[in-house]
């Protein structure tokens, strides 16, 4: 132990010492004085004389009462005190202890000053057995305080051996000398063993208490770390203002429950519940009221639900209710309803009256068959189209139209991952006059060289781009890669103006025309001229100011127009004559069957006559035969495209397909 612990407990080792020297003084002090008064009187009655004798009796006598009333005295100041005493205290007591056993011992030992040689031998050797006796009872009873010990011994014993000296009998006075000496040592063991044991004692008792106290303690620690657990355990899984367990618990049981439906074969349903008008409670009661208000509607909503069923707030005013152990799709709308209600009611905060709708999606599991995570995000989706149908109402989430959305969001993740690897690719398809045989020019198409699937075709990928960013990169793409290659071609001594296609989308974009000028600078080798967009028919209806506007503004930069697929819109000869393009395409389905059906006949020698008549060239698509191009010719159409002339092919094809192009003979014949 410590010297700290040893001095915190000295104060009780010498209580409990000189306590049990007052609890066994009674004891020797009686018997001391039983003894001295028999001695004195049966063995000492013929040498000492009666005055002297009685006078000494009655010392003896007085000291021993004045000891026995100190002694009753001090045990109940000990009791008092339960032992627990001050230092000066205890020196006190056992100084006045210690006075009591010199003068206890100091009358004894005076008997060997009377010691006589004349004495009979039995009466001079009966008084050192008696004190030497007593001495060893003190020795026993009085070791607790070796001060009180001594202080009886010494004056006991050393007169004692003074006489047994002055008669004469030496050795019987060395032997009182070495008796004492010898009780100093048992003594003093005797002290350090009743020490060390009470010691021991105190030190056990410190020992159980601090124990008993670090049980405590520890138990406290426990509780306290119990209840930081289940607080914890509370925070971790319950939302702190509704109680309502949290996402994380809501997840754990909505995984459980898909489990149980799956081994059920039952279906659950998950209902994401949003608070329409919340913001605006918040904003104009504060937050407070508008948390009394969540409290209030959860616990509404709460008991709307069936037994079993789970209610979560997820955040802010987001609920999400899962239904298990359904037996049709339909078995949820009454609690549906019941939400719809709970939510719609009136919710009343001191003086203010509140209004506030939910908008609910539902998915069901398994027919909806993904993890627990996105049957929430599907439940948020069909909640977000419940909102922009007009709120206060649920709506299901359509799977089918979610796999669609999928396969949407990945085409134009795989599109735009083609674009950054480079993996479209610009064909070019020959544009002639019949009559003369001329190339007027190539309409650039694009495809796409996939790493799997080969050369797909834009028929298969443009769709998908349609209205969405990647096909205004994908746009300008096609025009810079066209005004490129028309200066790679000059190059070699190809003129050959290049005519591009262009989305509704794209030419209304606000920036289109700074965007093409811009494409214009970077290549001030190639004439604009030679640059000539193509717009569908239906595009240009859409706005028909707004389009003549940018088309005008293009124009002014030297770019010429085409307008593609004539004929399939609801064109007015009021439009057409405020466009300004310079060329018309008649659609490839109706010269695609122009020889044998008499109506698309009749709408290409329309469309030839209505181009003529407002001065506009004319162009047919789809010319795959010679027959067609014949056909066309007689009706007074000179340019055309199709397989009949030339496939669209790579840019490296199209000088050596120049060089070796002929038109037929037959349209050679025509014109003879």
């Amino acid at each position: 132990m410590d010297i700290i612990k040893q001095q915190q407990l000295q104060p009780h080792v010498d209580s409990l010492r000189l306590h049990l020297l007052f609890v066994e003084a009674p004891t020797v002090i009686i018997s001391s004085l039983a003894i001295s008064v028999m001695l004195l009187i049966f063995l000492l009655g013929e040498v000492i004389e009666q005055g002297m004798l009685f006078r000494w009796i009655a010392l003896i006598v007085i000291v021993a009462i004045f000891r026995i009333t100190f002694v009753r005295s001090t045990i109940k100041v000990f009791t008092q005190n339960n032992l627990s005493l001050n230092q000066e205290q205890i020196k006190r007591y056992e100084f006045i202890y210690g006075i009591g056993a010199f003068l206890n011992g100091t009358l004894l030992g005076g008997l060997g000053f009377l010691i006589d040689a004349s004495w009979p031998i039995g009466i001079q050797f009966i008084i050192p057995f008696v004190l030497a006796g007593l001495s060893a009872a003190s020795a026993s009873s009085n070791s607790s305080s070796l001060p009180s010990y001594f202080s009886f011994v010494f004056p006991a014993l050393l007169p004692l051996s003074y006489g047994l000296f002055t008669i004469g009998y030496n050795f019987a006075a060395a032997l009182v000398l070495l008796y004492l000496t010898l009780m100093i040592v048992i003594s003093r063991r005797s002290n350090t063993a009743i020490v060390s044991n009470i010691r021991l004692r105190f030190e056990n008792l410190t020992l159980v208490d601090e124990l008993t106290k670090s049980n405590q303690t520890q138990e406290h620690l426990l509780l306290q770390q119990s209840e930081q657990h289940k607080m914890l355990e509370r925070m971790a899984h319950y939302d702190v203002l509704t109680k309502l367990p949290n996402r994380a618990l809501l997840a754990d049981r909505l995984n459980q429950s898909m489990v149980q439906c799956e081994r059920r074969q039952q279906i659950l349903a998950v209902v994401f519940i949003d608070l329409d008008g919340f913001k605006a409670v918040n904003d104009s009661y504060g937050h407070d009221v508008g948390d009394e208000m969540l409290i209030s509607l959860s616990r509404r909503m709460k008991v709307a639900l069936r037994e079993g069923d789970t209610l979560s707030r997820i955040g802010g005013d987001e609920f999400v209710a899962v239904l298990a152990d359904l037996t049709n799709v339909e078995d949820c709308q009454p609690v549906l309803d019941r939400l719809l209600k709970a939510a719609a009611s009136p919710v009343t905060v001191g003086n203010a009256v509140m209004h506030v709708s939910a908008s609910i999606g539902v998915t069901h599991y398994p027919y909806d068959g993904v993890d627990a995570d996105q049957l929430m995000r599907h439940a948020d989706q069909a909640m977000c189209v419940a909102k922009q149908l007009g709120k206060n109402r649920y709506h299901w989430f359509d799977t089918d139209q979610d796999i669609a959305v999928q396969i949407q969001r990945e085409s134009l993740d795989n599109i735009r991952s083609a674009l950054e690897r480079r993996e479209f690719i610009l064909y070019y398809q020959p544009q002639v006059n019949m009559f003369t045989g001329q190339v007027i020019g190539v309409e650039a198409l694009i495809r796409w060289q996939h790493p799997v699937r080969g050369l797909v075709p834009p028929l298969q990928f443009l769709p998908a781009i349609e209205g969405h960013t990647i096909s205004l990169e994908i746009g300008e793409w096609v025009i810079e890669t066209a005004l490129k290659q028309t200066m790679q071609w000059e190059k070699i001594g190809v003129n050959l103006p290049i005519s591009v296609n262009i989305s509704a989308y794209q030419l209304l974009q606000a920036d289109f025309v700074s965007c093409l000028a811009t494409l214009l600078v970077a290549y001030p080798q190639v004439n604009p001229r030679f640059l000539k967009l193509e717009i569908l028919e239906t595009s240009a209806l859409s706005d028909i100011r707004q389009v003549s506007a940018i088309m005008q503004a293009c124009t002014d930069l030297g770019v010429g127009f085409a307008l593609d697929d004539f004929g399939t819109g609801y064109s007015s000869l009021t439009y057409l004559r405020r466009l300004p393009v310079n060329l018309i395409k008649i659609d490839q389905s109706f010269v695609r069957d122009m020889l044998i059906d008499p109506d698309d006949l009749a709408i290409v020698e329309g469309v030839i006559a209505l181009a003529k008549s407002f001065k506009r060239e004319v162009i047919a698509e789809g010319v795959e035969t010679i027959e067609h191009g014949t056909a066309l010719m007689r009706l007074g159409c000179e340019l055309a495209q199709g397989y009949g002339i030339a496939r669209p092919m790579p840019a490296c094809d199209v000088s050596a397909w120049l060089d070796e192009w002929k038109r037929d003979a037959a349209w050679q014949n025509l014109m003879s």
